[in-house]
């Protein structure tokens, strides 16, 4: 028995087992905390406080068996004094000791990187995806064509304007029926971003007038069918339209309105007076003094519970999207001093 268990132990290798349990457990826990991360920074604005955001750089898990058997035993003749016996015996140890690293998310590139406005071809490549364009330019962009978004300015909210959020509507409408499709090219080594209309047969009367619509909020004469998308709040030539995007740090102050703070709770002096009624409905975040039972995400700061319901399917998708966006980045933590742990 105990030269087969060593036998066993000697032959088998605890290595590929580890992998589907590794992968799926580590995967959820990294997720799992970005989106922590990013629910308690936007927290942190809306109480104007500097966002900081940590990276997990690596995980290292390593594993360490180790397998011993004794035999032992005394034969005593009868003639001596002594006794006799056998014995055996099995050792086993098992070490999972992962390391992570951590890397922090500093420095001048990085810094550029939220407060710089998101490129627009990023922006365009992920409404190319098929991301729905009033979804995430309502979210992204601060300005189309001089009609401005709703936003926070020095701590005081700003109202969306009638024209930017008929706009939006339109696009959705638009979108859906494939009458408008942003395009990417290239020219002379840059990427230039194109807005173009199409006119497809059999369209209906509601449909013809939404395009018209479109078109004369945007300052596009009606013969056109496709003009150049510029970074800039209104752009002059009939062949092209402004766009200004918002940078991260704007994208993230903007969602801070959605936080609900209770009225009888101190910190609620300590944050920017906003009252989320006023912004358009979309992203919410729950306040309360305990820790929500089912949520789909929740930090704590200031004394009080922050979280974003499970069945809240907008606010769930609004911070899948800024996840996403956070890959646009340029910036990541270059140069920075990485920390790791030992979790054993």
């Amino acid at each position: 028995m105990a030269v087969l268990l060593l036998l066993c132990s000697g032959c088998r290798s605890i290595g590929p087992g580890t992998v589907p349990r590794d992968r799926m457990h580590y995967s959820t826990a990294v997720a799992e905390s970005w989106k922590e991360q990013l629910l308690l920074n936007i927290v942190k604005l809306r109480f104007a406080d500097a966002p900081a955001f940590l990276e997990v750089a690596s995980v290292v898990s390593g594993y360490t068996l180790e397998t011993g058997v004794s035999l032992g035993g005394q034969v005593s003749p009868e003639d001596l004094r002594g006794d006799t016996f056998g014995a055996a015996g099995v050792s086993g140890k098992f070490t999972d000791r992962p390391t992570i690293s951590y890397t922090p998310m500093t420095g001048e590139r990085y810094a550029r990187s939220l407060i710089s406005p998101v490129p627009l071809d990023a922006l365009l490549h992920v409404l190319q995806g098929g991301t729905p364009a009033d979804f995430l330019l309502g979210l992204t962009t601060q300005t189309i064509e001089g009609h401005h978004n709703a936003g926070v300015f020095a701590g005081q909210f700003q109202a969306v304007e009638p024209g930017f959020q008929r706009l939006l509507q339109l696009f959705r409408t638009l979108q859906e029926a494939k009458v408008i499709e942003f395009e990417l090219t290239t020219e002379e080594g840059r990427t230039v971003a194109h807005l173009r209309f199409h006119h497809p047969p059999g369209s209906s009367e509601a449909l013809k007038a939404g395009l018209a619509e479109c078109k004369r909020l945007l300052d596009i004469p009606a013969e056109t069918d496709r003009v150049k998308v510029a970074f800039a709040m209104r752009d002059a030539d009939p062949e092209a339209i402004g766009v200004r995007t918002r940078s991260l740090v704007q994208i993230l102050d903007s969602l801070g309105v959605g936080v609900r703070i209770p009225a009888d709770h101190p910190a609620r002096h300590r944050a920017f007076p906003l009252d989320p009624t006023l912004a358009p409905p979309g992203f919410t975040v729950e306040s309360a003094k305990e820790r929500p039972a089912d949520a789909f995400v929740s930090v704590q700061y200031e004394g009080l519970w922050f979280w974003i319901d499970r069945q809240d399917l907008v606010s769930k998708s609004t911070l899948t999207a800024v996840t996403l966006l956070f890959n646009f980045l340029e910036g990541g933590g270059k140069g920075s001093p990485v920390l790791t742990i030992p979790t054993n």
